[in-house]
């Protein structure tokens, strides 16, 4: 027999299980890249409608499995239900067949260290983890689709259930981990209602204090069609609302004048090392800069301007902010005047020295 020349079919195995209004974006993305796309349908048929009509424009590369195949497949992750249709698509040992949940998007456009280690071992993704926008990902990365070898498959049907059960504990030596992909996990539905009321930049599903997740701007390209996302309906400001006050004269800020903003971080300027070095005041923080001692600095220049500001900017960093976040400044010396707001990006406050704070 002839080698074969050509690229290695990928069979694209999506499992409905959730977040159904994300089909025609998890479909489009990955067609022009398989062979095939089996669908592992959900038992609601009032949902599997909904995918039916919505993976219409695709139905060329895509297979249902049946229904009772599809309970038993989500349930068990039992390869051997979904055999019989892997066979009939003419696959070769050496094709890919890739597990995914409807919000995970491998990308198969740039697959060849996938398809290295696949020769050897099966192959989880480990995604950029995508939130309600895609230029926020969490920085803790999402481990998504399974990628095996069609040898892998019939040579142990219940491949995907162990690799299942491995993910849940943590990754084992017998699957290669390799960055790929995205995932949509916590995109909403285009819900005005929910995109208005998200105030925070924690991660919705991580306010256990063990498992901290914040995010963070996503600075690489998507490498799919991410226009189809709805975007102009999710919230544009996802971090909360912020006052930064360069506290000149160490005085009190009254809770009633920042009743606006969701927290405000005011900077005492101080010589008193007495002072606790971090005080919450309901949404008020109290942050020190201590000014050094004399004798450490010459006071020509502009050493106090340079010196606090990149003070203030050390402590900004440690706050959980986002490039593309919102800080309003205000300068309290002897009267606290919020007419005298200015305001910046994040991006912009952490790259300026000057002319930010006067």
């Amino acid at each position: 027999m002839n080698p074969r020349v050509k690229k290695n079919k990928i069979v694209d195995v999506l499992i409905v299980d959730g977040d159904f209004h994300l089909i025609k974006h998890r479909i489009s993305n990955v067609y022009d890249y398989v062979h095939k796309i089996l669908i592992i349908k959900t038992s609601d048929e009032k949902i599997n409608q909904k995918v039916y009509a919505d993976s219409s424009p695709w139905i060329d590369k895509i297979i249902f499995l049946d229904e009772d195949s599809s309970k038993s497949f989500i349930e068990n992750y039992d390869l051997k239900l979904i055999l019989p249709t892997l066979k009939t698509l003419e696959v070769f040992f050496e094709d890919l067949i890739c597990f995914s949940k409807l919000t995970e998007l491998p990308n198969y456009s740039d697959f060849d260290s996938v398809s290295e280690h696949l020769k050897f071992e099966p192959v989880i993704l480990r995604m950029v983890d995508l939130v309600y926008n895609t230029k926020i990902h969490c920085i803790n990365k999402h481990l998504g689709s399974y990628c095996l070898n069609f040898a892998q498959v019939i040579n142990n049907h219940q491949i995907l259930k162990k690799l299942t059960t491995s993910k849940k504990r943590i990754i084992s030596d017998t699957m290669h981990v390799v960055d790929n992909g995205f995932n949509f996990n916590f995109f909403p539905e285009t819900d005005t209602e929910l995109t208005k009321t998200l105030r925070t930049n924690i991660h919705p599903d991580t306010f256990n204090q063990d498992k901290k997740k914040y995010l963070t701007d996503y600075e690489g390209l998507l490498h799919f069609k991410s226009n189809f996302l709805p975007q102009q309906l999710f919230l544009e400001d996802i971090g909360l609302k912020t006052l930064v006050v360069i506290n000149h004269k160490q005085k009190k800020i009254e809770d009633f004048w920042v009743n606006e903003y969701d927290r405000v971080f005011n900077f005492n300027y101080t010589q008193d090392f007495s002072i606790p070095e971090k005080t919450i005041l309901g949404r008020i923080y109290n942050l020190n800069i201590f000014i050094p001692p004399h004798e450490l600095y010459d006071t020509e220049g502009d050493f106090f301007h340079s010196y606090f500001y990149n003070q203030i900017i050390k402590k900004l960093h440690g706050m959980n902010l986002m490039n593309n976040q919102n800080l309003d400044f205000v300068s309290y010396y002897e009267r606290f005047e919020i007419e005298n707001i200015k305001t910046f990006k994040w991006s912009q406050v952490k790259m300026e020295i000057k002319g930010i704070i006067n």
